[in-house]
């Protein structure tokens, strides 16, 4: 009489002393089932070679499907939330970002305790042939370090009467570089005393996060060559080449997906 491998015990098992599974097609001797002898035996021939695993076992296979499907769907809700809250995060991070429209900053002037920033901004103003009357400025003042273990001086923030007032500034700002590549913005230009002229610089004033996004993204595009990265009304963008199309940098994710 042929045997066959239980696939219960992984044992032989001869013929009169398994049943065969109509579902699975393997063999399993009647101790694996958990079938008494004197029940095994009382069964037909027909039966034994033609077995299903009882409606517990098909209980299960539902069971299964069941769960199976129902993680499919929360997979799908939380993919949903996950896209749901990036895009509040985004539209949360422009209207913070739009609030500042009228600001600038200033970064890498000295500080001086007897230093006055509203005459600063103005000189500024003088060099770069964009003059700034005192109404014009609604606020500006020296602002907290985000790293307070960095020895950069605190940046000087400026907010302008208008959003026009500062696009102009900044535009001016670009232009004197651009004309005076070998002398670009630097604190002789402010009649700050110091052994070297120091660069400065005139930007955007972004969100801490903006700012954080900004910082990564210089670094992406060291490590993937890419030629620009520039903020252009608290929208952070890059091109890989003079003639390649701009990538705007949304978040992090915008990051990663570049090559």
């Amino acid at each position: 009489m042929p045997s066959f491998k239980c696939a219960g015990c992984i044992c032989d098992v001869e013929e009169d002393e398994a049943m065969h599974c109509m579902s699975c097609y393997d063999y399993y001797h009647y101790d694996c089932l958990n079938i008494p002898k004197k029940t095994f035996r009382s069964f037909s021939v027909a039966h034994k070679s033609k077995w299903f695993l009882s409606n517990e076992y098909d209980s299960m296979r539902k069971e299964i499907k069941s769960q199976k499907s129902n993680l499919i769907s929360l997979q799908k809700e939380n993919d949903l939330l996950r896209t749901t809250t990036r895009d509040m995060a985004q539209r949360l991070s422009m209207i913070n970002q739009q609030s500042r429209a009228k600001n600038i900053e200033i970064n890498c002037v000295p500080e001086h305790r007897n230093e006055n920033i509203l005459s600063l901004v103005q000189q500024l103003g003088k060099i770069i042939n964009c003059p700034v009357k005192v109404e014009d400025i609604f606020y500006c003042s020296r602002v907290a370090k985000m790293n307070t273990s960095s020895t950069r001086p605190r940046s000087v923030l400026v907010s302008f009467s208008s959003p026009r007032l500062r696009d102009t500034f900044l535009a001016s700002s670009i232009t004197f570089n651009q004309k005076n590549p070998n002398e670009k913005l630097n604190t002789s230009h402010l009649g700050i005393a110091s052994e070297k002229a120091l660069p400065i610089y005139v930007v955007e004033n972004l969100t801490a996060e903006n700012k954080s996004l900004h910082a990564a993204a210089r670094i992406k595009a060291k490590e993937l060559s890419y030629k620009y990265v520039w903020v252009r009304n608290g929208r952070i963008f890059m091109r890989k080449s003079d003639n390649a199309k701009y990538v705007l940098v949304k978040d992090t994710l915008t990051l990663q997906n570049l090559f």
